[in-house]
């Protein structure tokens, strides 16, 4: 996977994205997660990890982590991903051709997970960028089952100031949980 990671970057003249990191799934994972965007803390540059992963020293991807336990789902079951797999040194302003440029790297990436099953989006973008997935790719998009829930930034786990974080963090739980069953366990 983290091989995928370096060719992606290769092909984008040196446009740095993180690994996956080590107590991720990888190629082994059932379950994606793609977010939006890289954020500050997977870039060493920013004196954060060089990982796209839930021990990253941000509010955001600690709260993954921490739905993760809640809903009893191992960090050993997923792989995180982006709409927008590349980091954005001025962080957020994620358009649409961007979302767009994410889409065959989510195809590739996809295309490693033997055993997939399902697609957990977090917030508007990762939704935008699936929809756009299906309709790019619906062959390859029909074998994965989708959930959509709130990304964990303060902002998407509130949803705009429109529910509690507490309220936004039981909805993530449970979308992980229902991620854990495997569709044909179901």
């Amino acid at each position: 996977m983290n091989n995928l990671v370096d060719r992606l970057t290769e092909q984008r003249d040196g446009s740095w994205m993180p690994y996956i990191p080590p107590y991720d799934g990888g190629v082994e994972a059932g379950i994606v997660l793609p977010y939006q965007d890289p954020g500050k803390m997977t870039s060493t540059e920013h004196g954060g990890s060089g990982f796209l992963g839930c021990e990253n020293d941000d509010p955001s991807a600690q709260l993954v982590g921490e739905c993760l336990d809640a809903a009893g789902l191992n960090p050993r079951r997923v792989t995180p991903w982006n709409a927008y797999p590349w980091f954005l040194p001025d962080q957020g302003g994620l358009n649409t051709r961007m979302v767009k440029e994410g889409l065959e790297p989510l195809r590739q990436l996809l295309g490693l997970l033997r055993d997939g099953h399902t697609v957990v989006t977090g917030g508007t973008k990762a939704h935008d960028s699936w929809r756009r997935f299906t309709e790019e790719f619906p062959d390859e998009a029909a074998r994965w089952r989708h959930i959509s829930t709130f990304h964990t930034s303060g902002r998407g786990i509130t949803n705009g100031g429109r529910q509690t974080k507490a309220d936004g963090v039981a909805l993530v739980v449970d979308a992980f949980r229902d991620a854990s069953t495997s569709p044909s366990s179901s």
